[in-house]
């Protein structure tokens, strides 16, 4: 069976999931669209076990191919070619994922949607809820990230058994493998990084959803009840909000406890999340949070948001870390503390505890979960092309570059 997934970009995450996927199938391909993402750092170089057809060559082609029209024909000519026995496409709102649908229907070919949305992400208006309702209940079956994920689309007509679970996996092995080689080497790796003796870690874009700000203030109360027993707090990454946290620190008179050194290489991640005493994510929107998944795969404890589609999904029973409200200063500064506080024995064993669940939620889940899904579509009843008011629809918002769908 020839399964064939569109796709974005080719991150390393999309890579470990493909090659999981592609040991399920005879032959497996990936169209990448734009061929790159926002940061090139975190996009694979190499590809193991599945074909890749690149559609354009970057983001701006990308955008001018869209805007024009001319994109999803170039998606039709590239599936008339592989023809491929089922299609998996990303998220119910992209150009590829319209013009995919649109040739699937027309060409008898199953067709599943992978999903990472949750009903709470955003605050919802009947009318777009009714439109989304209509697309989703095109497609054949599901990849859901987790299982606020699953709810949410059989709230929007994707029959329960038809949903595969997975989509949101990260390659495990390099964040443990890394972060296990890191600990053996703390000493020098720490002189070598700049890093403090002990701290938690953040990462995501600087940008409002993720809440950096905030977890500063958090961070700075938590420090007036422990002291200079508080690990530091190092958060990576970069973008618009740098400046607002930065004047959180000044604020709060924390420069010398709180570091921004930027991004950081994927290879570097596994030695940053590693040597960390605990990885912080309180994000007040977030549909999955991959960062979850790679903190939890170095075998550190995690204090997360309540609004991320992995808390609901890895933490569900409360074993590995800290679920807290994202608006809450006090809760969070509490896990801070409470974590910062524990015994090395206790320490360790909500390390293993975080390890051990997002061992079931790596990329052989994704595997499992994408054969699920292409089983159920292809034993679902064929529907024949979409009418011509839905060609004229999906041909209408294929017009547009979608970058942050709920």
């Amino acid at each position: 069976m020839h399964c064939l997934a569109l796709s974005r970009q080719i991150g390393h995450y999309h890579n470990a999931r493909f090659r999981a996927a592609a040991a399920r199938f005879d032959k497996f391909t990936v169209l990448s669209c734009a061929g790159e993402g926002f940061f090139a750092e975190f996009s694979a170089k190499s590809f193991d076990g599945y074909t890749v057809e690149t559609l354009a060559n970057g983001r701006d082609e990308y955008a001018a191919l869209v805007a024009s029209g001319e994109f999803m024909t170039r998606v039709a000519a590239v599936l008339d070619r592989f023809k491929p026995d089922a299609i998996a496409v990303p998220g119910w709102a992209s150009a590829e994922s319209f013009a995919a649908l649109t040739w699937a229907r027309k060409n008898n070919t199953p067709v599943i949607v992978m999903a990472e949305s949750q009903q709470d992400d955003v605050g919802r208006s009947s009318a777009k809820e009714a439109l989304k309702s209509h697309i989703v209940k095109q497609f054949d079956a599901a990849l859901a990230g987790g299982f606020s994920t699953r709810d949410y689309l059989v709230q929007l007509g994707m029959p329960h058994d038809r949903i595969g679970l997975g989509y949101n996996a990260v390659d495990n092995d390099h964040f443990g493998r890394g972060a296990e080689e890191a600990r053996q080497n703390a000493a020098d790796l720490r002189q070598e990084h700049g890093l403090p003796e002990r701290y938690f870690l953040s990462s995501g874009r600087f940008i409002g959803k993720k809440n950096f700000p905030l977890l500063v203030q958090a961070y700075a109360k938590a420090r007036q009840e422990l002291g200079d027993t508080l690990p530091d707090l190092v958060i990576l990454g970069d973008g618009d909000e740098r400046q607002a946290i930065e004047d959180a620190i000044a604020t709060a008179d924390l420069a010398a406890h709180v570091h921004l050194p930027g991004y950081k290489g994927y290879d570097l991640l596994p030695i940053m999340y590693g040597l960390s005493q605990g990885f912080v994510h309180v994000a007040t929107r977030e549909q999955w949070g991959l960062v979850i998944n790679e903190a939890m795969a170095s075998k550190v404890p995690v204090i997360v948001s309540d609004r991320c589609g992995a808390t609901r999904t890895l933490l569900k029973q409360g074993k590995g870390g800290y679920v807290v409200d994202p608006f809450n200063t006090d809760d969070i500064a509490k896990a801070l503390a409470d974590l910062a506080s524990k015994t090395p024995e206790d320490w360790a064993a909500m390390a293993q505890e975080a390890f051990d669940t997002v061992a079931d939620w790596g990329p052989d889940r994704f595997g499992d979960g994408m054969l699920h899904a292409v089983n159920a579509a292809r034993s679902a009843k064929r529907r024949g092309a979409l009418p011509v008011w839905d060609r004229v629809l999906l041909n209408r918002l294929g017009k547009r570059v979608y970058t942050d769908v709920d």
